[in-house]
């Protein structure tokens, strides 16, 4: 029978967890399950209303560690997952009830270890989604440019996850470097169907800090092409430009003067592949650009 587990990242999250959790209780589908949850060091009372809405479930495993950061707790889960399947969950992300059935469903139909649907902020019921599935063509490519695999709206296969080592511990948000690692050896699929949805509009979320956010995925950018020199010269050039890009676009943003700066210069120059550069040069260009939301 095919198995799940469930890995749920926690960080001061009281006010949701009553309700994140009955999300897991209420997954319909004929599958067996496990449910791993990490609490990263919280300082209010998740750890303590974790434990009273768990009570009566099964297959429940509850780790405490010191405040380490999303991307080493995600790995924390990784390690401990015994099922066929894992569904990672943020801690203020309630599941729809046919969630993980949607994405059983979808990777049997197109092959792919790596499936997602739609999260979204404002749950009312009523979107205009089509349930259209597609297989992600190139998705190495796509990722190098940004793509990320999406917490609480994905299912990867574990022994994938264990194959690219989790996430970059060097980065504190993971999205984006599980994206890389996975899209590597595998092409992603996804449904046009919402999955999951955030619970309190008044928490604090990762993504709603644009200068962390950024600077995390030029990170998880670099790093991934340092570890990987070895591809292909073109996509060291793609994942180049994309971030010179979006070091540019911030730069634009945030300085008076932004036309007299080396980050023009060099968006320009890989936008229009005008030198073939070398790895060394790529990779200081790279680390530069991260630099910039410092």
């Amino acid at each position: 029978m095919t198995s799940v587990s469930y890995i749920v990242t926690i960080y001061n999250k009281e006010s949701c967890i009553k309700e994140m959790v009955l999300g897991l209780k209420n997954q319909i589908g004929n599958f067996d399950r496990e449910f791993i949850f990490v609490d990263d060091g919280s300082t209010d009372n998740s750890l303590s209303e974790l434990r009273l809405a768990t009570t009566g479930m099964t297959n429940v495993h509850i780790v405490t560690q010191d405040n380490a950061g999303p991307s080493k707790a995600v790995n924390t889960g990784i390690k401990l997952a015994k099922c066929d399947y894992v569904c990672l969950v943020d801690g203020d992300d309630k599941l729809l009830p046919d969630a993980t059935t949607t994405l059983i469903d979808l990777k049997k139909n197109t092959g792919c270890k790596v499936v997602k649907g739609i999260h979204v902020n404002n749950y009312s019921g009523n979107f205009r989604y089509n349930n259209k599935t597609q297989i992600i063509q190139d998705s190495f490519k796509k990722a190098l440019r940004f793509m990320t695999v999406g917490s609480s709206v994905s299912l990867i296969e574990t022994n994938l996850l264990n194959q690219v080592r989790g996430c970059d511990e060097r980065v504190f948000i993971q999205d984006y470097s599980l994206a890389l690692r996975l899209s590597k050896l595998t092409n992603f699929a996804i449904i046009n169907k919402v999955i999951a949805h955030n619970i309190d509009q008044g928490q604090q979320r990762l993504s709603s800090n644009k200068l962390g956010e950024n600077r995390d995925a030029a990170y998880a950018r670099y790093y991934f092409v340092k570890d990987n020199l070895n591809i292909e010269q073109q996509l060291k050039l793609i994942a180049l430009s994309a971030q010179m890009k979006k070091s540019w676009s911030w730069f634009r943003k945030h300085n008076p003067n932004p036309f007299y700066s080396k980050y023009l210069f060099r968006y320009i120059v890989t936008r229009g592949a005008l030198f073939n550069l070398e790895d060394e040069l790529i990779l200081r260009w790279m680390k530069e650009a991260c630099e910039i939301y410092s």
